[in-house]
C-alpha cells in the first residue's frame, strides 16, 4: 500500500470514529498529533491537538444533532512541501471535501436548532 492510501486509509479510520453513535473523545484525540494545529469557524476558532478538537469542536457539533450522516465528494493525498519552486522538505497530506447533513435539535454556537435538514 502506498504511503497516500495509507494516510486515506488513516483518515477513514478517523472519520469511522467521528461518525460514530457515540463519541469516544479518548480515541479521536489519540489519532492526532498532540500539537496538531486544527483551524476551525468562528467562534470555535484555531485548536491545538486533538483532545481540543473533540471536546470544543466535535463533540458540541454531534450533541446539537438527532441526524448526522457524512457525505464525502472527494478524498485525495498527496506529497508537497508546500513551495512553488519545489525546495525544502516534504511533507504528506490528506485533503476532503463534501457536507454533513444534519438535523439541529440544539442551538450550536449561538445559532438557534431549525429542526430541519442542514448541509453543512
Amino acid at each position: 500500500m502506498s504511503i497516500h492510501a495509507a494516510n486515506k486509509a488513516l483518515t477513514q479510520e478517523l472519520w469511522h470514529l467521528l461518525d460514530a453513535p457515540s463519541i469516544d473523545q479518548a480515541a479521536i484525540a489519540e489519532r492526532f498529533v498532540p500539537t496538531a494545529p486544527y483551524k476551525a469557524h468562528e467562534p470555535v476558532g484555531n485548536l491545538v491537538g486533538g483532545q481540543a478538537f473533540a471536546e470544543q469542536l466535535w463533540a458540541p457539533l454531534r450533541a446539537a444533532c438527532t441526524e448526522f450522516e457524512r457525505d464525502t465528494h472527494i478524498l485525495m493525498a498527496g506529497r508537497s512541501n508546500g513551495r512553488r519552486d519545489g525546495q525544502g522538505s516534504e511533507g504528506d497530506w490528506v485533503a476532503a471535501t463534501g457536507y454533513f447533513n444534519v438535523v439541529t435539535k440544539d442551538a450550536l454556537y449561538g445559532i438557534p436548532a431549525s429542526n430541519k435538514k442542514l448541509r453543512l
